[in-house]
């Protein structure tokens, strides 16, 4: 079975934690992702509780770093 590719576009924070950890919880999701975003110096300033969306900039920025979703 042929997977879709992963589209870059705006995406809302818990909307991606959930990509990249399907079978957890919205929260246990958002957890892990956050977790991801500060061990890692070039993501680490994306985690800001008032950011609720990624831009596809900083979404394809997170690609490069964590590799695609599926």
């Amino acid at each position: 079975m042929k997977r879709e590719p992963f589209v870059i576009q705006f995406y809302g924070k818990s909307e991606l934690a959930m990509i990249y950890y399907p079978k957890d919880s919205k929260e246990n999701a958002l957890y892990k992702f956050r977790i991801e975003l500060k061990r890692n110096p070039r993501l680490r300033c994306l985690v800001n509780r008032n950011v609720h969306r990624f831009t596809p900039r900083q979404v394809k920025i997170i690609v490069d770093e964590l590799g695609e979703p599926y």
